[in-house]
């Protein structure tokens, strides 16, 4: 069974740029409820968008995705 997916998006600044977080995780999860958390970085001029198809399957393993 796959877990339905949330995404959001934060906007971060940090040196005068602005950086946008995406966060996957399981639907309807509560804040206080624990989950181990990967990091995924993507190179310069990537796109965030190449992790949708690697975030699902780790939001139905328990993980949140960033």
């Amino acid at each position: 069974m796959t877990a339905a997916l949330s995404e959001r998006v934060e906007i971060v600044r940090s040196n005068g740029l602005d950086h946008a977080v995406h966060r996957f995780e399981a639907a309807g999860l509560s804040p206080r409820e624990p989950r181990r958390t990967i990091v995924i970085l993507h190179g310069f001029l990537d796109s965030a968008r190449t992790f949708e198809l690697l975030a699902a399957p780790l939001v139905a393993a328990g993980f949140e995705v960033v």
